[in-house]
């Protein structure tokens, strides 16, 4: 069942196994997060969809590993009934093989990223591939025991990290994945420390400059002649293509099909958050909509057919050519910002905020999952208004 006491701010419901035994309930939570649409209550199964975030193959995967995790627990409640009548719902883990198996912290991220890998969610599972790796050079391959990750082990990987010049941001991607995975073998039951080291680290990061491009910028960006470079033309398309559409998240574009193309209206799911969102198509995104018809699934020839780890490798070589090629863009087209696919989710924000667009507003366009999160976003953006009026006063 979906727990929808239990809503996240994406619009996801935790997915758990109810247990009631002498009147006490005990909720024991799987490792999947669904929207209402994705679950059957019914037949208690996950449900694939056409325009759906999951393929067929992963849904299978899904239903085969909750049907499994179900069996595993009822073996439990039978062995405990006939060992002792008198068992609490405590004794019930939601893994009792995990218990013997995941001792260790890093066997437990690799078994997450196998999770990962068969749920179709490769970013995901690259994220923790990235951080073990990072953990198990500073451990010397060595294992970590879970209930040995303890807030001074925390501190000691962010000093290792630190004296190898390892950027701030790129320590917090790590701490983020490594307490993501603590807390979930925490909540399956496994033998962790007895205080939660992360409710006492803090996990630092530094702010990123987020530069938006004024109108000025964005019609020269956008009138200039680049039929002389395929590639840089791409780039700026797919740039101006974002912009058009609400700012647009580049693996939202490259995955863009044409199945998500209804009449005059782009209807999606965020690739990050798996949220609907509706765009009525205007006649400067038609015009580059027309301009690369082909014969592909995808919108842009950006991504071509493959499994989906095939599909997340082209899309990040994607990301770095566009990324790259717009660096070279911005500069025939005088525009001094260091130019990438976020300055045009950014530039949307900044444009619209500019016509007195309400916060409400702007966070639905963009797919923030909470005002809060467009807020922060807009706020960090101001700091352009803020050089102009020191600009100004320089000069006084």
């Amino acid at each position: 069942m979906l727990n929808k006491a239990r809503a996240l701010k994406s619009g996801e419901y935790p997915l758990v196994v109810q247990l009631i035994h002498n009147r006490r309930k005990k909720l024991i939570y799987l490792d999947y997060k669904l929207h209402e649409d994705e679950f059957d209550t019914v037949s208690e199964k996950v449900l694939h969809r056409k325009k759906g975030r999951f393929t067929q193959k992963a849904v299978k995967e899904m239903n085969h590993t909750i049907r499994a995790k179900v069996r595993d627990i009822a073996g439990q409640i039978e062995s405990l009934s006939l060992s002792n009548p008198y068992f609490a719902l405590e004794d019930i883990s939601i893994n009792s093989v995990n218990r013997q198996k995941c001792r260790y912290l890093d066997d437990y991220i690799r078994q997450q990223i196998d999770i990962r890998l068969k749920l179709d969610k490769i970013g995901t599972a690259e994220g923790y591939k990235n951080t073990l790796n990072s953990l198990l050079t500073f451990t010397k391959n060595k294992h970590i025991e879970l209930k040995g990750v303890s807030y001074n082990f925390l501190c000691s990987y962010e000093q290792f990290l630190l004296s190898r010049k390892v950027r701030r941001n790129s320590i917090a991607f790590y701490m983020r994945n490594l307490r993501s995975n603590y807390n979930r073998a925490e909540k399956e039951g496994l033998e962790v420390a007895e205080e939660n080291p992360f409710h006492k680290y803090h996990i630092r990061t530094e702010k990123t400059i987020k530069r938006a491009l004024d109108k000025e910028d964005v019609k020269r960006i956008a009138e200039l002649d680049l039929s002389a470079s395929p590639s840089l033309d791409l780039s700026r398309d797919v740039f101006m293509f974002s912009f058009y559409s609400r700012g647009m998240s580049f693996v939202d574009v490259a995955y863009l099909s044409k199945e998500d193309m209804k009449s005059n209206v782009v209807d999606y799911r965020r690739v990050k958050t798996g949220q609907e969102l509706l765009i009525v198509i205007t006649s400067k995104m038609w015009q580059i909509i027309d301009k690369y018809k082909n014969s592909s699934q995808y919108v842009f020839p950006l991504l071509t057919d493959g499994t989906p780890v095939e599909l997340y490798k082209q899309y990040r070589a994607a990301l770095w050519m566009v990324d790259r090629n717009l660096k070279k863009v911005a500069k025939m087209a005088g525009v001094n910002v260091a130019l990438t696919m976020n300055t045009a989710r950014h530039s949307w924000a900044t444009a619209a905020k500019d016509t007195g667009a309400p916060v409400s507003a702007i966070s639905d366009s963009l797919g923030h999952t909470s005002e809060k999160t467009t807020q922060i976003y807009l706020r960090e953006l101001d700091m352009r208004v803020l050089n102009a009026l020191n600009e100004k006063v320089s000069h006084l």
